[in-house]
């Protein structure tokens, strides 16, 4: 009892620090991370403990993801910390920009935090390629198919008019891996890979790469697993990118489950 109450202390007064909000248990637990805090006691007084290491799980990788950021560049933090604070409610988005921007910083990618696209990246010769984020979510169930949503996503954002060929979207589909688990109307793969594929043809983008949080149960690990679909014409040096980062080959992974959120 005593060492959950200590995590909990510690997470919730690093995510007050690195976002400059205060998250004070009955008050002050606005927005979609006060949510998961609060969610967090709330299991633990069900005891309900498996969900409410989840929710502790989620926020650690957080935690971890924006201390990569502060220890990169403070400015990058502050321009996150502001991303939060202002627009709370779309938490999907902000979480796919963190952890892109964590990525980059552990793989050592050259990179500047930028508006429309959401980030630059120099190659090594110099070139640069660029990265548009976003995310496809539900405000509630439904028990039918729901590709359409990935879809609206891709044909929202190819229709952008900063993006082209030297672009890739990454998209965060997490919520919408987790609504179908819910319904067992399940996407394959090749599903996801398809819808994708239709909404990029002859438009001016490189490629999508979709991101979800997968728990790999047999683990007891939380990551982020990637579906990485190219588009016919997509620029050589973004194809180059994409080989050395993203590889088009995925592990396999048979005993897991998929969050509503990251």
């Amino acid at each position: 009892m005593l060492d959950f109450i200590l995590y909990y202390s510690h997470l919730a007064t690093e995510l007050s620090r690195l976002l400059g909000v205060r998250f004070i248990p009955g008050r002050g637990l606005e927005g979609a991370i006060g949510k998961m805090l609060a969610g967090v006691i709330n299991y633990h007084n069900q005891e309900n403990y498996e969900l409410r290491d989840r929710e502790l799980t989620k926020l650690t990788l957080l935690v971890s993801e924006l201390n990569d950021i502060e220890h990169f560049s403070h400015e990058l933090l502050v321009q996150f910390r502001n991303m939060y604070k202002k627009n709370r409610v779309d938490y999907y988005g902000f979480r796919m920009e963190v952890a892109a921007a964590s990525l980059f910083i552990r793989r050592t990618i050259t990179f500047k935090k930028n508006e429309s696209p959401d980030f630059i990246v120099t190659v090594p010769n110099n070139e640069n390629i660029f990265v548009e984020c976003g995310s496809a979510h539900l405000s509630k169930h439904k028990d039918r198919d729901i590709g359409y949503k990935i879809a609206s996503m891709v044909s929202g954002k190819v229709a952008m008019p900063y993006v082209n060929t030297r672009t890739v979207l990454f998209l965060d589909i997490t919520n919408i891996i987790h609504h179908t688990l819910i319904s067992e109307i399940y996407l394959e793969q090749e599903q996801i890979e398809s819808i994708v594929k239709k909404e990029m043809n002859a438009k001016p983008v490189g490629g999508t790469c979709l991101f979800f949080y997968m728990l790999d149960k047999e683990k007891d690990y939380l990551g982020y697993h990637s579906i990485r679909i190219n588009n016919d014409n997509v620029d050589h040096v973004l194809q180059k990118f994409l080989d050395e980062q993203f590889r088009l080959d995925g592990q396999e992974i048979s005993n897991y489950d998929v969050p509503s959120m990251g």
